[in-house]
């Protein structure tokens, strides 16, 4: 007699051997191509060993556009300082009272030195004209000084400089130098020769000044070349012929000074070249200018003073974020100019430790199940394997958010890649269906093939919304309100397939231990003890490994809530796995009182229902009060939400129990439905009814073919509907950012933020769920299933997806989209790509005065190819690791399901069910 599926055993082992050597090509395959690609970026050593890479070049990945925003530097994401989630205090922990910030330079050096004020106090904005800009501003004791020179002649200026290099601060503060400007050469120069000649001599005298300061004077000194005007913007009577001669003579001298570096000088390592400011700007970024062309609009000054305070401050704001327990804007959302600590020898002590424990822990309960199933072959193989390999999981998860191997890519909305990505997976699943022998529905309980096709439906649907950013769009609440419902859904999924096993396991048990009369033996006899311990190990080994590797900062009020932090859906799952073994004993040891006491089936059955429902409420009302008594209240990303902070407001943060406590109470509820009549029938000592029911023949939808006739038109038509109707009018302000950076503090912002998803509350998240999960099991049995005798098909796809959905959900805010512990970016095993494309089919997006300075990859469309052959290296790694974790667990949990039912109960079984046809 088999105990376990067919051919289980033999699918088993070849997919935890060969999934870690399928993670492994895939990962030699991405190396070749960095390898091959290597000319076209900066060296991973220097972006490795430094954050220098973000000075030296980048490129917008929302180009072509008319003023693009999303700015993307080799291998690594801004931290956005400069972003909506910008508070007034998110720079505090880089700069202490006392430091300086020192500016000198023209108009471009006067652009920079308002926008890092305003972006360290956002309630002062400060227009960058010559009018209201002051030399000298103090912000929380950080002192913001400019020296306007036009020609670096002034001789204040550098006596000025000299006290500066020669003094050394008194209480250890820090003074930072900005450098930038030159247009005046090419103005009021004429001759060309000549202005680069007095452009490099003036310089030359600076930077012997500032290349040698004295100990505890100056940390650091920045040089910006010259800003590229916008050329078409110049008045018509200026000789541009002759300024772009002067302004090209002038960045190739600077190039041959730097050795076409960021550093000046690597031994005193005080003068840093930065002429990525010059690729901000473009010939068809019109709206990053202001109106004259000589200098940038709000978008591009912000764009510089969010570079220049990545590399200053990333590192600081990482250790202090580490200390805070809260998830606030402190928290660094960006990847550049971080340096990670290595895996802690303690912490591969305790990986070590785990995974003894697990292995033995797992091969203590697996044992008596495993003789008469799998052999003795696969006792020791299986466990060790799934142990392993979950380590290997949580190594990968390491080197993609702690270690620069791997590039990470700012995280925008990109619509193009969702509604491509979202026509594709329509298409697979279409494409996927087939027929089984499993009803959609029988005895009052959906089938397996069912609720697997919902699990990776919405877990695919998930992950395409983060991996496209469409739930972190601040102007629209569509997308976190998808990805929010998708989650639920899911974690809905979950938790019914979990409730219809357990229930099923425990009437099982109850029967074949003769009915126990007394109140505690009932409770035991109901508790399929190692099937639970085996689920929570599931549930537990994964993120505890995750989190020995990644050394999780920040202090959280519980354990139950640093695990809701890393992971949302062990939490949640875990939760709920415990409230369902602890409602199944109580529950039964009730139904047995009723019974014995005379009650009919009927009342038996609704007195289930009725303490099912009194355990609900109590544990919603326990954990309410565990939250809001907690010291900190614990607050997680859910599955990634939004997180918009305006001063000590924070809005839109959602706890992994509450905020759908009642959808996944209904889905408890909605698999209890066909065991209730089981636990009954155990009461009064009858048989149970059998867990597979008699299959019947079922209407089933028509042919894919039909159906695809139908949906690629539609989604044709769409498509087409979705570029013809809008119609934007390009905003011609000079500031295309906001009207203002004050806006960022005034009161009416701050109303206005608080509005985003306000009406969106746990009420209308759990009926809007309700409605999705009944309308998609109502179609899918009622509509699809239409005209035919024939069973049901399902998509095969979707269900292999769900094969591995647990594991696929935690591992994918770390090794596809990097935001489990603050990080907001999207993992490319493929260089991003940093330089500007040249291409007939792409504009060019890099003035052509530099054109000659900066590599270059051949077109638009080259870029977006590779980027989809990161999407498959990135998503199969991910699918191949949750798989190679997951089989082993499902086969120790269908053996433990399956191996404690005894041969004479298989017998009863098939008897009652020859009996039933």
């Amino acid at each position: 007699m088999r105990l376990l599926p067919k051919g289980s055993t033999g699918a088993l082992l070849p997919v935890l051997a060969l999934a870690p050597a399928a993670v492994s090509l895939l990962l030699v395959c991405a190396l070749g191509l960095r390898l091959y690609m290597s000319h076209y970026f900066i060296s991973p050593v220097l972006r490795a060993s430094s954050c220098d890479a973000i000075l030296s070049s980048g490129r917008y990945l929302d180009d072509p556009s008319f003023a693009p925003k999303v700015w993307q530097p080799d291998g690594c994401a801004l931290h956005p300082y400069d972003s909506l989630s910008a508070s007034s205090d998110v720079l505090g922990p880089c700069f202490s009272p006392g430091d300086q910030l020192v500016f000198v330079g023209d108009s471009s050096a006067r652009d920079i030195f308002a926008s890092m004020l305003v972006m360290m106090d956002p309630g002062h904005y400060l227009e960058a004209d010559k009018a209201t800009v002051k030399k000298t501003y103090t912000v929380k004791g950080v002192n913001f000084i400019y020296y306007e020179t036009f020609f670096y002649n002034s001789s204040l200026i550098m006596d000025n400089l000299r006290a500066l290099v020669s003094n050394p601060s008194p209480n250890q503060s820090k003074t930072y130098v900005v450098i930038a400007g030159g247009w005046h050469f090419a103005q009021k120069i004429q001759n060309s020769t000549l202005a680069v000649e007095s452009y490099g001599k003036n310089l030359q005298r600076l930077f012997d000044i500032v290349s040698d300061p004295a100990p505890g004077t100056i940390a650091r000194t920045y040089f910006v070349p010259p800003t590229l005007p916008h050329f078409a913007l110049l008045k018509q009577d200026d000789p541009l012929n002759n300024k772009q001669q002067t302004y090209s003579g002038m960045l190739k001298y600077m190039d041959r000074v730097f050795a076409h570096g960021a550093i000046f000088d690597r031994n005193k390592a005080t003068v840093l070249y930065a002429p990525v400011f010059n690729q901000i700007g473009g010939a068809n970024h019109l709206g990053l200018y202001s109106l004259n062309g000589t200098d940038y609009s709000d978008r591009g000054r912000f764009l510089q003073a969010n570079i220049l305070f990545n590399h200053m401050c990333n590192q600081r704001v990482l250790v202090e974020a580490s200390k805070s327990s809260a998830i606030n804007a402190t928290r660094m959302a960006g990847t550049c100019c971080v340096h990670y600590a290595p895996i802690s020898g303690s912490a591969w002590i305790w990986l070590a430790i785990l995974q003894i424990i697990g292995l033995g822990a797992v091969l203590l309960l697996f044992v008596p199940a495993t003789r008469r199933s799998v052999g003795a072959p696969s006792l020791w193989t299986v466990p060790l394997l799934t142990v392993l390999v979950s380590t290997l999981a949580a190594t990968y998860v390491f080197f993609s958010e702690r270690s620069q191997i791997f590039s990470k890519q700012t995280l925008f909305y990109d619509q193009e890649k969702l509604y491509t990505l979202a026509q594709i997976s329509i298409f697979v699943g279409i494409l996927s269906l087939r027929r089984t022998d499993t009803l959609g529905f029988s005895n009052l309980q959906l089938g397996a093939p069912l609720v697997h096709e919902l699990k990776g439906l919405c877990l695919t649907a998930l992950i395409i919304i983060e991996t496209c950013g469409y739930d972190r769009v601040p102007e629209s609440f569509t997308g976190e309100l998808l990805a929010r419902v998708f989650f639920t859904c899911y974690a809905a999924a979950e938790v019914y397939s979990y409730t219809g096993k357990y229930t099923g396991l425990a009437a099982a048990q109850i029967r074949y231990k003769n009915r126990p009369q007394g109140f505690w033996s009932a409770l035991v006899a109901a508790t399929p003890l190692r099937y639970l311990v085996m689920t929570l190990l599931h549930l537990f080994l994964l993120p505890a490994l995750i989190a020995i590797a990644l050394g999780t900062p920040g202090k959280a009020p519980s354990a139950f809530d640093a695990l809701a932090r890393l992971a949302p859906i062990s939490a949640k799952l875990l939760f709920w796995s415990l409230f369902v073994a602890l409602a199944v004993p109580a529950v039964y040891a009730t139904t047995s009182a009723v019974v014995r006491a005379g009650a009919s089936s009927q009342v038996a059955i609704a007195t289930q229902f009725a303490v099912l429902l009194g355990l609900g409420t109590l544990g919603f009302i326990f954990r309410h009060i565990v939250v809001s008594g907690a010291p900190t209240k614990a607050s997680t990303d859910y599955p990634r939400a939004m997180i918009l902070t305006l001063g000590n407001i924070t809005h839109h943060q959602y706890h992994s129990v509450l905020e759908d406590y009642w959808v996944l109470f209904v889905a408890v509820m909605a698999a209890w439905s066909p065991v209730a009549q089981d636990l009954t029938r155990s009461a009064n000592g009858l048989p149970t009814t059998p867990p597979d029911s008699p299959k019947k023949p079922s209407r089933v939808s028509p042919p894919a073919w039909s159906l695809a006739l139908v949906i690629f038109p539609l989604l044709a038509l769409a498509d087409y509907l979705a570029i013809a109707l809008p119609f934007k009018l390009t905003n011609l302000n000079s500031s295309t950012y906001i009207k203002s950076f004050s806006d960022y503090s005034t009161s009416f912002y701050a109303r206005h933020l608080t509005y985003r998803g306000a009406s969106y509350t746990p009420t209308v998240h759990a009926t809007l769920c309700l409605l999705g999960l009944a309308v998609y099991v109502l179609l899918r049995l009622r509509i699809i299933a239409l005209g035919t005798t024939r069973p049901p098909p399902y998509m095969r796809v979707y269900v292999m997806v769900s094969s591995a959905a647990y594991e696929l959900a935690v591992l994918r805010t770390h090794v596809i989209v990097v935001t489990a512990t603050g990080a907001s970016a999207l993992l490319s095993l493929i260089p991003t790509g940093s330089l500007a494309p040249i291409s007939v089919l792409g504009p060019i997006t890099t003035p052509a005065t530099i054109m000659d300075r900066v590599g270059a990859i051949p077109g638009l469309a080259a870029i977006r190819f590779v980027s989809w052959i990161n999407i498959v290296l990135v998503w199969g790694a991910a699918f191949a690791l949750s798989k190679a974790c997951a089989v082993g667990w499902d086969m120790l949990l269908q053996t433990e399901y399956y191996g404690t039912r005894s041969e004479s109960e298989y017998i009863e079984l098939e008897e009652l069910k020859s009996n039933e046809e």
